[in-house]
């Protein structure tokens, strides 16, 4: 007698084991799990290097605007709002990448 992924019998023991396909299922899960856990962190890392990327072009922005004529910022960098913005999406994007990669 062969045994079948669905056959539950023990034959060494002749009791009734659902044993087999409780472990089958559960490998099937875990698999499936750790599959869906691999994408999720690689599209969480891309969209969170983009945000990364995104907020360095910000802060640039912010710099550049506050450039005087003779070369020298108009006023300090921790006034200006757009640089702010910049900094908080690359608080944001390095986190997400953190959770990501963990």
């Amino acid at each position: 007698m062969s045994l079948h992924p669905l056959d539950v019998r023990d034959t060494i023991n002749g009791t009734c084991s659902l044993s087999y396909v409780v472990q089958t299922q559960t490998a099937n899960d875990q698999e499936g799990t750790a599959r869906t856990s691999f994408w999720i962190g690689v599209i969480l890392s891309i969209v969170a290097d983009a945000i990364v990327a995104v907020s360095l072009n910000v802060q640039k922005t912010a710099h550049m605007r506050n450039e005087g004529p003779d070369g020298k910022p108009k006023k300090s960098y921790w006034r200006i709002p757009l640089w702010w913005l910049g900094l908080l999406l690359n608080m944001g994007g390095e986190v997400g990448n953190m959770i990501a990669y963990g």
